[in-house]
């Protein structure tokens, strides 16, 4: 080949090579809209998910300790040699409760309902330390 053609074939490559970049540039900016809300929709879904769990289980325990609370005093006076069993088991029912709600704390999780894109804000710089 002479140095005519190679040169000819050269520009035809780099011609349709900026070309397909135009064409991923249009794509790019037709759907960038629609990704960031995908995004900001994905960032809210994961903060809704991560408070769900410990807060409708921070609420049936509030629901049955209230409920059950008299006939645990109840059992606690008819049963004195079992009371240290009770105890224990009403140590752990608080402390599991605790728990469930320090899961509601983060206030990043309420961010990211209330506020997407500061919760995604937050999550970038956070990736960059």
């Amino acid at each position: 080949m002479t140095k005519d053609i190679v040169e000819q074939k050269v520009v035809s490559m780099l011609d349709a090579l900026q070309t397909g970049v135009v064409e991923v540039g249009h794509q790019v900016v037709k759907y960038a809209p629609d990704v960031g809300q995908a995004v900001l929709g994905v960032v809210q879904i994961n903060g809704i998910n991560n408070l769900a769990q410990p807060l409708l289980l921070s609420i049936i325990m509030v629901i049955l300790l209230v409920l059950n609370f008299n006939k645990f005093i109840l059992l606690c006076r008819r049963a004195e040699e079992e009371i240290v069993a009770y105890v224990f088991g009403g140590i752990l029912y608080l402390l599991a409760m605790c728990v469930a709600i320090s899961y509601t704390l983060d206030i990043w999780d309420w961010v990211a309902i209330f506020n997407p894109k500061l919760a995604l804000a937050h999550k970038i710089i956070q990736s960059h330390h």
